[in-house]
């Protein structure tokens, strides 16, 4: 990240998903972020925030993740995963007020 190593910056990131979205894409966003320095507990931690949001979905909705399980071979079975609670109405996004956009896959 640009930012990173200067103090008490804070971040704004708006992330689109799919209806169907693959779990490990949204907890390797969150791993980044804490990697890069972010949501650290000192005083030269970044602050983020992150908006989820989804087409056709307000805030509080959910959508559906899905599990992919390698059984070798390059190949693998897609399972339901856990439902993801968007946190942002898809129609209210300001791109202005973001920092970054983000769209997993």
């Amino acid at each position: 990240m640009l930012h990173c190593g200067y103090p008490n910056m804070s971040l704004a990131y708006v992330r689109f998903v799919a209806v169907l979205v693959s779990e490990l894409t949204l907890i390797q966003f969150f791993e980044f972020l804490s990697a890069a320095g972010h949501g650290n507990q000192g005083n030269d931690a970044l602050e983020f925030h992150v908006d989820t949001v989804c087409s056709k979905k307000k805030a509080d909705d959910s959508c559906p993740t899905a599990i992919h399980d390698f059984e070798g071979y390059q190949t693998y079975s897609e399972n339901l995963g856990y439902d993801f609670i968007v946190n942002a109405d898809y129609d209210g996004v300001n791109p202005s007020n973001y920092d970054a956009l983000v769209i997993p896959g």
